[in-house]
């Protein structure tokens, strides 16, 4: 009772807050401030997230001596994520040397961003001037964030075409992942980390494991299609020490597949309710296309049961630390030639995971589709300028610097996997020289979002529909371990999952939510 008492006066001191910033008066408008941001709930057509105006002379892309003289001299402060800093912090380090203008930045992990910044775009603290924005946060966090377009606007003498040129470089699902409901962008892709299915092809390639499959199995050994496929080849190359692999005695445990089991669990099972043309629940929309209600049906429940039994019988061919592990302790293995597949894994982590091929004398990586072609996760987190931003002009500079052409070069030659349709698509990267470093994966960024998550696939996720979708994203983490460690079965898993997205979409979000089923 003392904890409820406690958590009741914070959020009656954040609703005063609230209706006291709402009851404020505007400050005045300086040359350094941007206008209001436009309401999230203004729509744009859906199919165009941006609609640039026309400029007042000859736009071009935008490199590092185009930045104007900045009147806002203010620090900027940036959170960004540990394993995107690699990439993110020499390009901001640049921009402050250029510019004269302090750039500081702190390292988020995945597990902390949300709680984290949640907190300080509510209150408005302008602690931090850009943020990174999961994907799935974006529809929650908008009306704390602003729109990049706007902010062109007020501080770009070309407006928004001159961020339009490079920013529409980008696929139209990243775009639309870096954009709200309406299709208002805040973000700037940075990295993605779009699933694709990392192999060991010497093992496909293998004439010994390919008789012994064949014998076994009784059709032929190669990368798995479907989900019976996958179970069957997890099964044939999980193997103890001392069993042979390609003829010879293995110095350690063979494991057949890689699970993500701990945090990116909910990224897993999105991969698998959506490689089965299903989602968590259902979006409605009318003659225009536009969302009207949120339905929960029995074909909801029966996708998600699957998805998570089909993890769950995954696991038995996994090694023991994935149901408490990942990424950051699930490549080490995998780049240490102890895992043959891994059905969903994050393309941004494609150079790492190629050290196999050092390490291991013949071991040979490869990438493909997920099952059945869209079985894959796709996500980002953008950098998105805060509202509380006590430089929103620098800041603006600074994302529109991250977004070149000349800045997304460097990041992707340091192996990140930018998602520039120039870059992904530029003959230059698809030759011998760049097959072992960013070659795989721009084709295979460039395959997916041309082929398979495409806008209108994506436009129906509901991590990016929803205004609850942070809370949502967050809570499935936790309910799918539970369901993987055997904490809470399968069937009742499946019915808490689904009562407490109605739940948290009735309590925060801003749409109809409605059950068909009984939970």
């Amino acid at each position: 009772m003392k904890n409820k008492g406690i958590i009741g006066l914070l959020v009656g001191a954040l609703v005063i807050l609230g209706l006291v910033m709402a009851c404020a008066p505007a400050a005045p408008t300086t040359p350094t401030t941007p206008t209001t941001p436009t309401t999230p709930t203004t729509p744009t057509t859906p199919t165009t997230p941006t609609e640039p105006t026309t400029p007042a002379g000859p736009v071009k892309m935008f490199t590092l001596e185009d930045t104007p003289e900045i009147k806002n001299r203010n620090p900027i402060h940036v959170a960004t994520m540990g394993w995107q800093a690699q990439w993110t912090v020499p390009p901001m380090q640049k921009w402050s040397e250029y510019t004269g203008i302090p750039v500081t930045y702190e390292i988020h992990t995945n597990e902390m961003t949300y709680a984290k910044l949640n907190v300080e775009l509510v209150l408005g603290t302008g602690a931090y001037d850009l943020v990174p924005v999961e994907a799935a946060f974006m529809c929650e966090w908008a009306p704390y964030l602003w729109p990049l377009y706007e902010l062109a606007d007020e501080f770009d003498p070309q407006g928004r075409a001159a961020l339009a040129i490079d920013l529409e470089q980008h696929y139209p699902a990243i775009l639309r992942e870096g954009s709200d409901r309406d299709g208002v962008v805040y973000g700037c892709p940075l990295t993605t980390y779009q699933d694709v299915m990392w192999l060991r092809l010497d093992a496909f390639e293998d004439p010994t494991e390919q008789a012994n499959f064949k014998d076994r199995y009784g059709y032929a050994l190669k990368p798995p299609t479907t989900w019976e496929e996958l179970y069957d080849m997890g099964e044939f190359f999980t193997r103890k020490k001392g069993e042979l692999f390609k003829g010879k005695p293995l110095p350690w445990d063979l494991y057949g597949l890689n699970v993500e089991g701990k945090s990116e669990i909910n990224d897993d099972i999105s991969a698998e309710i959506w490689g089965r043309d299903g989602n968590w629940f259902t979006i409605v929309r009318d003659t225009e296309g536009k969302a009207i209600e949120y339905v929960v049906t029995e074909a909801n429940r029966e996708v998600l049961r699957e998805a998570l039994t089909s993890e769950k019988k995954q696991l038995q061919w996994a090694s023991p630390i994935c149901v408490t592990s990942y990424w950051n302790d699930l490549v080490p293995l995998w780049r240490e030639g102890r895992v043959i597949i891994w059905p969903h894994e994050y393309i941004h982590f494609t150079g790492w995971g190629r050290e196999v091929e050092g390490i291991l004398p013949g071991a040979k990586m490869g990438l493909a589709r997920g099952i059945n072609d869209t079985g894959l996760y796709t996500g980002h987190y953008p950098a998105a300028v805060s509202v509380g931003s006590k430089n929103p002009e620098g800041s603006y500079w600074l994302v529109k610097y991250l977004n070149s052409l000349e800045a997304q070069t460097e990041m992707f030659l340091a192996n990140n996997a930018v998602t520039r349709m120039d870059i992904c698509r530029d003959p230059k990267y698809q030759t011998a020289a760049f097959a072992a470093f960013q070659g795989p994966y721009a084709k295979a960024l460039d395959d997916v979002f041309t082929n398979v998550q495409t806008y209108d696939v994506v436009n129906d996720y509901i991590w990016f529909n929803s205004t609850a979708g942070g809370k949502m994203y967050e809570m499935t983490i936790v309910e799918t371990h539970e369901a993987m460690t055997g904490r809470k079965t399968i069937e009742q898993a499946t019915d808490d999952i689904l009562r407490q997205l109605i739940e948290l979409e009735t309590k925060f979000g801003d749409m109809p939510m409605r059950s068909e089923i009984e939970l």
